[in-house]
C-alpha cells in the first residue's frame, strides 16, 4: 500500500487536490494543516477509517469531499466540523452505519 508523505503538510496555500486511484492505504495527520483546501479528492484507493486522520476535521474552508470506492466502514465524526461542505461522497465504501449528526452539516443539501 501507498503513503502519502507528511510534507503534503507544507503546501498551505493549496486549494485543490485530487489523489484519485493511486492505492493509498493511509493520509497523513500533516493534511490537516491545509487550511485554504476546498476540494479533496480521495476517490478509488485504499482507505480504510483507520488510514483518514482526525486532523481532516481541520480542513474548515472544504467544500467538496469525495472518499467513494475505498474501504471505510464509518464516515469519520470529524466531518462534523466541515461547515462549508456542500459535497460528501461516501459511495462504495463498507459503512456499517450513518452518525445521524451528518444531517446537520450546514452547506450539505438536504435530501428530498
Amino acid at each position: 500500500f501507498v503513503e502519502l508523505p507528511s510534507a503534503v503538510g507544507n503546501l498551505t496555500n493549496l486549494e485543490y487536490l485530487d489523489l484519485y486511484g493511486n492505492q493509498l492505504s493511509m493520509v497523513p495527520a500533516s493534511i490537516g494543516r491545509l487550511v485554504r483546501l476546498k476540494h479533496l479528492d480521495l476517490r478509488n484507493n485504499s482507505l480504510s477509517s483507520d488510514g483518514l486522520p482526525t486532523t481532516v476535521g481541520e480542513l474548515h474552508d472544504l467544500e467538496n469531499f469525495y472518499l467513494a470506492n475505498n474501504a471505510l466502514t464509518v464516515i469519520p465524526p470529524d466531518i462534523l466540523e466541515m461547515k462549508k461542505l456542500r459535497e460528501l461522497d461516501v459511495a462504495n465504501n463498507m459503512l456499517t452505519s450513518v452518525a445521524v449528526e451528518i444531517g446537520g452539516l450546514i452547506g450539505l443539501p438536504k435530501p428530498k
